[in-house]
């Protein structure tokens, strides 16, 4: 009998799926043709969309000698005599009971291929013999590389409905699917699944605070940070610098916290020179105050990537912009980090005129719904509203998490170290599975079969089990009925975002 690589093959090379298969934390290789792949060299072969005739002979041959098959598209009509049409989704679920998945509902507004004339015929997973079989109709390749944005109501699905202009599809989701999916198809091959476990171990989620400083005083600064330090939570300070010239040399003496960079005057322009001029001077003064900013937060949460390699220049390592990415794993883009955080603040619900106890529900639905699916808790506020009896509250809600506390900064720093070592993970002859570069910091993350516990573990022992609990999942239907409230947001949003937000740099001296 031979030892069993946990690990991924690809019938050839997917950007798209390579960069989600690192975000998950999972060893995978391209597969050579001329060579084949056995089996026992792979727990799943995935196959793209647009594979060449002679490549899918070894889509074929895989199965045939018990290999597990993930298809995007390609092989569909070869293994299955089914021919796949694409429609227009918006809103895709799999079927309840399919997968162990608390992400369940998400946005996609694309073109969807299905083996069949269901609603549900996207995702279909059986055998082929004696091989486990998925078909996957998401275009992945196209979808991670969606930038389109929309107003979107974001959340929990009763109570105040607020909005913001987030990614359109559900990049944050995507991860998680296909960690299900192949978790589905190594466990149906009797096989346990692994990866890099999301977290520093054995925590369950990292717990993240982020303040962006817009227009804020003196005042407003100091009296934010004594709730953030009577809670004993970390924060990362994202400074509208051209608001706190005369005074930045208080931030050298938060200790403990981080200081990044938000912008000089609070704007956003579709001129890239305007954009860069703004960093450039907010940098400058920064820097001048002993202040080295290594994060950025683009104002409105509004992402642009023809300024990513100005920033590096700049000496920034990682953005954190919830047009990008909200409520999900960091993902990589043009050699920087980004880091999703929620995008909903104490002024967004103010703005939807939520009560004390709407906005209370609000931060404890979200907050549980993230860390019970094991994603990131990353909330952001201002220090300029007059509801800081609220924002005690949502702090109170966040130190009370079972979660890491990092600023963005150190979640950056760990992220990358884990992006550095995938798991590679080894099923042994005596049912052992091994992986030379888990540690405590790093575990690894085993899910087994008939179990919706997580292991995490080292080398040698068990650090901890973690449950999965799928009362947190979001359901279809309850996301269609959310989006019906989108066009009303998108109207209000418009008028607020792209013609007061995004103007010249002047609009700060019309409106003091």
């Amino acid at each position: 009998m031979e030892e069993q690589r946990l690990r991924i093959c690809l019938l050839s090379s997917n950007t798209g799926i390579e960069d989600i298969l690192r975000q998950i934390g999972i060893s995978f290789f391209v597969a050579d043709h001329a060579k084949g792949v056995s089996p026992f060299d792979a727990s799943v072969l995935i196959v793209g969309r647009e594979e060449s005739s002679a490549d899918l002979q070894l889509a074929k041959s895989f199965p045939e000698a018990g290999g597990a098959i993930l298809d995007l598209g390609a092989a569909s009509e070869m293994l299955t005599g089914i021919q796949a049409q694409k429609r227009m989704r918006n809103v895709l679920a799999p079927k309840a009971g399919v997968l162990d998945l608390p992400v369940s509902a998400f946005d996609v507004d694309a073109e969807v291929a299905h083996l069949g004339s269901g609603s549900d015929d996207w995702l279909k997973i059986d055998r082929m013999g004696i091989a486990p079989y998925c078909f996957l109709g998401l275009d992945i390749k196209v979808m991670e590389s969606d930038r389109r944005t929309a107003f979107r109501r974001v959340g929990h699905f009763s109570g105040v409905k607020p909005a913001e202009e987030v990614s359109r599809c559900g990049h944050g989701a995507v991860p998680f699917l296909l960690a299900a999916i192949l978790r589905r198809l190594c466990n149906e091959r009797g096989l346990p699944f692994a990866h890099r476990w999301y977290h520093p171990g054995p925590h369950r989620t990292v717990t993240l605070f982020r303040l962006d400083t817009d227009f804020s005083d003196r005042d407003h600064i100091e009296s934010y940070r004594t709730l953030i330090k009577k809670h004993g939570l970390k924060c990362t300070w994202f400074l509208h610098a051209g608001a706190h010239e005369k005074w930045l040399g208080l931030f050298r003496s938060f200790d403990e916290d981080e200081i990044a960079l938000h912008c000089y005057r609070h704007f956003n322009s579709h001129d890239v020179n305007l954009m860069r001029s703004d960093i450039d001077k907010a940098v400058s003064i920064m820097k001048a105050a002993y202040l080295v900013p290594v994060g950025y937060a683009a104002p409105y949460g509004l992402y642009d990537s023809q300024i990513d390699a100005h920033l590096k220049a700049n000496g920034i390592s990682y953005r954190s912009d919830f047009g990008r990415a909200h409520d999900g794993l960091p993902v990589c883009e043009n050699g920087l980090l980004q880091l999703p955080v929620h995008p909903i603040s104490i002024g967004t619900l103010k703005s939807v005129k939520a009560d004390e106890s709407e906005m209370d529900l609000y931060f404890e639905t979200s907050v549980q719904k993230l860390s019970r699916s094991f994603r990131p808790v990353a909330l952001y506020d201002h220090p300029n509203h007059d509801l800081f009896v609220q924002s005690e509250r949502m702090l109170g809600v966040l130190s009370a998490l079972d979660g890491m506390r990092l600023t963005f900064r150190e979640w950056a720093k760990f992220w990358n170290s884990r992006l550095s070592i995938p798991a590679d993970p080894v099923l042994s002859v005596d049912g052992k599975i091994r992986d030379e570069n888990t540690s405590d910091e790093f575990p690894l993350a085993v899910y087994l079969r008939n179990s919706h516990d997580v292991i995490l573990q080292n080398r040698n022992d068990i650090l901890t089990r973690l449950a999965v609990d799928l009362s947190v999942a979001e359901k279809s239907d309850d996301l269609i009925a959310l989006r019906r409230f989108d066009l009303q947001a998108a109207k209000r949003g418009f008028l607020a975002k792209h013609f007061w937000r995004r103007t010249s740099p002047d609009r700060e001296e019309r409106m003091k």
